[in-house]
């Protein structure tokens, strides 16, 4: 499945600061102009990427605009819906449990902010 995301209509959010729960993580908080809606892109970047890496599961909380969440693996462009367990609305902010980040760059993003259609009801494993 070919995925082109970054288009003109993503931006870079600059004055955005996301806290996590550990110091390896690298974070870009995105919004989709058109739509609104927020975009993520995470990595772990305590080492070097290497040809074998556990993925850290990480909590993070974010402002933005969210209503159905997905986590987009960047190399392979397969999309997972995020389970509602995984992430909740608490107040202005977003808060995401238990995603795990590898040593590569990931997204996680409102549905509409990708334009995505879901076929059947793949999970983060």
């Amino acid at each position: 499945m070919a995925m082109n995301i970054f288009d003109s209509k993503i931006v870079n959010l600059k004055q955005s600061s996301i806290p996590f729960n550990h110091d390896s993580l690298s974070v870009f908080q995105l919004v989709n102009r058109h739509t609104n809606t927020s975009l993520i892109t995470l990595w772990n970047k305590a080492n070097r990427p290497a040809d074998s890496f556990k993925p850290q599961n990480s909590k993070f909380q974010v402002l933005g605009t969210f209503e159905v969440s997905v986590y987009i693996h960047m190399i392979s462009g397969n999309a997972y819906r995020i389970p509602d367990r995984l992430w909740k609305k608490i107040g202005s902010t977003y808060q995401f449990a238990n995603i795990p980040i590898p040593d590569y760059p990931i997204l996680i993003a409102d549905i509409n902010a990708v334009l995505l259609k879901f076929t059947n009801k793949k999970r983060i494993k």
